[in-house]
């Protein structure tokens, strides 16, 4: 099993029983010096920041879950790859985590549809309304 932190569409919690219905949700996370920001194909990525802290939701997945997320993150084509990371836990507990960092860090759009599923995402992990005013800037910009 893989303990995974998602900041992006892959909060929401719809999706990823489409993707790795195998997956469980843990709660939410966060990251201490980094930020969330839109990439140039329109998607999420998270960028170190100091002083900033990304929040997100923490899953438990398989390997099948991670194949099946490889695929959908565009892996094999280049567009994200996998880093390993610590986050902290609403207990107080820090777990080794995957997550998706993009290898394209000029600025973009998303579209609305994804900004929905980012913002929906963000509603299933009650993620704090300080973060979620946040990302409503990040994804109208």
């Amino acid at each position: 099993m893989t303990l995974y932190f998602a900041y992006g569409s892959n909060l929401w919690h719809t999706q990823m029983a489409e993707r790795c219905p195998a997956a469980s949700p843990l709660g939410r996370a966060t990251l201490d010096g980094y930020d969330v920001m839109i990439m140039g194909r329109g998607y999420a990525t998270i960028v170190p920041r100091e002083g900033w802290t990304a929040h997100g939701g923490l899953w438990r997945l398989s390997d099948n879950c991670v194949d099946s997320l490889d695929r959908w993150e565009g892996m094999d084509g280049g567009s994200y790859v996998h880093d390993t990371t610590e986050v902290e836990r609403l207990d107080g507990s820090r777990v080794e985590v995957m997550t998706y960092v993009a290898t394209d860090d000029r600025g973009g759009r998303p579209t609305p549809e994804y900004s929905k599923r980012i913002l929906d995402g963000a509603q299933d992990f009650d993620l704090p309304d300080h973060w979620v005013a946040h990302l409503n800037d990040v994804l109208n910009r």
